[in-house]
C-alpha cells in the first residue's frame, strides 16, 4: 500500500480497530469516528445484517466530506 494511505473500518467499535490493527499491523486503519461519522442502527439480527447500514451510511458520509470512496 502506498504510504499515507489508510483503510477506513465502517465501525466505532474500538476492540474491533484494535484486532484489525493487530492482526494486519503492516496497514493503517482508521475507524468512521475519527472522521465524526456516528454509527448506523445496528438492529439486525447477524454480523452481515448490522455491518451493511454502517458501510453504506459510512460511504455516504465519505461522498459528502468529498473523499475518495
Amino acid at each position: 500500500m502506498e504510504a499515507n494511505k489508510k483503510i477506513l473500518l465502517a465501525t466505532s467499535n474500538q476492540g474491533k480497530l484494535k484486532e484489525f490493527k493487530k492482526l494486519f499491523s503492516n496497514f493503517n486503519f482508521i475507524s468512521q469516528v475519527e472522521l465524526g461519522i456516528n454509527d448506523a442502527i445496528e438492529d439486525g439480527l447477524t454480523f452481515f445484517e448490522n455491518a451493511t447500514p454502517n458501510g453504506e451510511k459510512t460511504k455516504t458520509s465519505l461522498k459528502v466530506l468529498k473523499m475518495e470512496v
